[in-house]
C-alpha cells in the first residue's frame, strides 16, 4: 500500500508570531473598557466603549488560530490537555476562590454556581448567576474548555483530509453557527444573552480561526490586500459600524469575527516573512503575555473599587477619567502580580510534573 502523503502543515516548523502575542493586549482592553463603562458610573458610556464585549471574539479566533497553528497531528491529546489546564486553571481558580472572599461580585454565590465556576462548566447552564457567577468573565474559559475537549481530534481529523473538506467541513461549521447566532442574537435579548455565552454557538469563531492557520500551514496565499494595515483599519472601521448600529451581542461578534481572522491571517503572514517588527517590542510582548491574567482580574477591581470612590457629579468628565485610569492601571498591577507569582510559577510545576509522569510512562512502556 502506497505512503499516505504527509500534509505539509505537519512537517514544516511553525514559525513563532509574536504579533498575535501583542494583539492580545488590545482585545483584553477592549473588554476592560467594556466593564468600566458597564459596572462604574465614571464612565459616560458611549456606543465605542459599550461595543467592547466583541474583544472576546476576537480572544476565541485567536485560540482557534494559535493551537491549529502550533499543535502537530502527532502530539497525543492528553499532553494538549494538560497543556491547556496547566495555562488556564491556576489563575482561573485562584481569582474564583478571591472572588468568594472580595466584598463585591455580580451575583452573590451559590453552591451550584461555585461548582460551576471551580469546574469551568457554568457556561453550559442557562442562568445568569451561573455564567456569571464569581468571577463573571470566567465564562469564556468555560468555552475554551469546550473547545479544548474537541480540538485535538478536530485538528487531527483537519490534518488527514484535503483542504476542500477541510475548508466545506469547518467553513461549513462556521457558518451554520454564523447563522445561529444571528438568528437568536436578533430574535430577543433573552434568546441574545442565553447565545452569547455559548461554547456551541461560539465555537464558530474557533473553528474559522483554526481554519484560517490550517490553510497559511498547508501554503495558502491570502489576496494582497490582506496586509496589517488594511486590516487593522477594516476591523476598526467594521467595530465604529457595530458600535453606531448597536447590533446585539450575539450578532455583533458574529458579524466582526470573520475581519478579526484576516487580520490574524495578515499579522501571521507578516510575522512568518519576517516583515513585521515593531510587535516584538519587549512592553507589547509583555502587554500580550498578561493580557489573560488582566482580562481575569479586571471586572473583579472595578466592582470592588467603585464603593470605595467618592460620589460624582453626573458626567463624571476629568474625574471620571482619572478614576478609570486608575482601576486600567489597578487591573495591571494585579495582573503582574498574578501572572509572575502564580500563573507562571504553576503553569512551569504543572507542566515539570507531566513531563516527569510522561516520561516515566513511556520507559515502562519500553522496558
Amino acid at each position: 500500500m502506497p505512503a499516505v502523503p504527509t500534509p505539509r502543515e505537519s512537517v514544516v516548523p511553525a514559525p513563532r508570531l509574536p504579533s498575535l502575542t501583542a494583539l492580545r493586549a488590545p482585545a483584553a482592553l477592549l473588554v476592560v473598557g467594556y466593564h468600566l463603562s458597564l459596572r462604574t458610573p465614571w464612565l459616560e458610556g458611549g456606543p465605542l466603549v459599550d461595543t467592547g464585549f466583541v474583544g472576546v471574539a476576537l480572544f476565541f479566533v485567536l485560540s482557534g488560530f494559535v493551537l491549529q497553528w502550533s499543535t502537530r497531528p502527532a502530539d497525543p491529546a492528553t499532553g494538549f490537555w494538560v497543556r491547556r489546564l496547566a495555562r488556564i486553571y491556576p489563575a482561573h481558580v485562584l481569582t474564583a476562590l478571591i472572588a468568594l472572599v472580595v466584598p463585591v461580585t455580580i451575583f452573590s454565590p451559590t453552591a451550584l454556581s461555585i461548582a460551576a465556576n471551580l469546574t469551568l462548566t457554568q457556561s453550559l447552564f442557562p442562568l445568569y448567576d451561573v455564567v456569571y457567577g464569581l468571577n463573571g468573565v470566567s465564562w469564556s474559559l468555560s468555552c475554551e474548555l469546550v473547545f479544548y475537549v474537541v480540538a485535538p481530534f478536530l485538528f487531527a481529523w483537519a490534518h488527514s483530509r484535503s483542504t476542500r473538506s477541510a475548508v466545506l467541513a469547518l467553513g461549513g461549521w462556521w457558518a451554520v453557527m454564523a447563522a445561529a447566532g444571528i438568528v437568536l442574537g436578533s430574535a430577543s435579548g433573552l434568546t441574545d444573552s442565553l447565545a452569547y455565552p455559548n461554547p456551541v454557538i461560539r465555537s464558530g469563531e474557533f473553528v474559522l480561526g483554526a481554519l484560517a492557520a490550517l490553510l497559511l500551514r498547508r501554503g495558502w496565499e491570502p489576496p494582497a490586500a490582506v496586509r496589517p494595515l488594511p486590516m487593522t483599519g477594516l476591523v476598526v472601521l467594521v467595530y465604529a459600524v457595530l458600535a453606531v448600529t448597536g447590533l446585539p451581542h450575539t450578532t455583533a461578534s458574529v458579524v466582526l469575527a470573520p475581519c478579526c481572522v484576516l487580520l490574524v491571517v495578515a499579522l501571521a503572514r507578516a510575522d512568518a516573512r519576517g516583515e513585521i517588527r515593531w510587535t516584538r517590542a519587549r512592553p507589547l510582548q509583555w502587554a500580550g503575555e498578561v493580557s489573560f491574567a488582566l482580562y481575569l482580574v479586571h471586572e473583579l477591581v472595578i466592582l470592588n473599587l467603585v464603593p470605595l470612590v467618592p460620589p460624582l457629579a453626573s458626567g463624571a468628565g476629568a474625574a471620571g477619567l482619572g478614576w478609570c485610569l486608575a482601576a486600567v492601571c489597578l487591573s495591571f498591577g494585579a495582573a503582574a502580580v498574578l501572572h509572575h507569582l502564580w500563573e507562571k510559577p504553576c503553569q512551569r510545576v504543572i507542566l515539570r510534573a507531566w513531563g516527569r509522569w510522561a516520561g516515566a510512562s513511556a520507559r515502562r512502556v519500553t522496558a
